[in-house]
């Protein structure tokens, strides 16, 4: 029994170092492509595509779905799930929350100062949006919170099949803020494909790490 659950927390470390590698190195390979100039004409071949979806009461539904994204709503989320998980005396968890949302946030302000990419013509926008737009605050800030949130609840979870749907879902949530930021003309495809890497890097790094802390306590 002991054996079986050390191979499984071998295997999710591993399934954890592989999926936060390949969203780092895509990070990279986007970064290096957009610095070459060469995913502009991609990036303006999907815009016009989510552009002809456009319609009155989408534009309204996709305007309160990249809300969940904001900083302001976040922040929120973030301080609620600490203050909920203070109130069960799981800090380890209270402080994930905190270290996962704070490093995608550190990631993210840096590359866009190092990068100053533009945002989207303003004739394209939907909904007001000042600053630079690689990689996307949107899609790293939902992203590493909502995967963060999901990972924590699963270790509560202890059927698997209920643990893959909360996953499912937290990855659904992130996609459709995401797409959003496209929808409403605020972000280039790379924009929140790279916010994406962003949050998934820091969210399942910062787990992996707080994992490790957890088993050397236990121990």
């Amino acid at each position: 029994m002991l054996r079986s659950t050390a191979d499984k927390k071998t295997r999710e470390t591993w399934l954890g170092l592989g999926v936060a590698s390949l969203a780092l190195g895509i990070f990279i390979r986007i970064t290096q492509e957009l610095l070459e100039n060469e995913v502009d004409t991609l990036d303006h071949a999907i815009m016009a595509k989510v552009v002809a979806l456009r319609g009155h009461w989408l534009n309204g539904v996709m305007r309160d779905i990249t809300s969940l994204g904001s900083g302001t709503l976040v922040t929120i989320f973030c301080i609620i799930a600490v203050a909920v998980f203070v109130s069960l005396r799981e800090w380890f968890n209270a402080l994930q929350v905190c270290v996962a949302t704070a490093a995608a946030g550190l990631w993210m302000t840096v590359a866009k100062s190092s990068i100053q990419r533009a945002r989207p013509d303003e004739l394209l926008r939907l909904t007001s949006a000042s600053g630079y737009s690689f990689p996307s605050g949107h899609a790293s800030g939902a992203t590493a919170l909502y995967l963060t949130l999901a990972l924590l609840i699963c270790r509560y979870v202890p059927f698997h099949r209920a643990r893959v749907g909360i996953i499912a879902g937290a990855g659904a949530l992130i996609l459709l803020v995401a797409f959003s930021r496209v929808y409403l003309g605020v972000h280039y495809p790379s924009d929140v494909t790279a916010g994406i890497c962003v949050g998934v890097a820091s969210a399942l790094l910062v787990n992996l790490a707080f994992s490790y802390i957890r088993r050397r306590r236990e121990n």
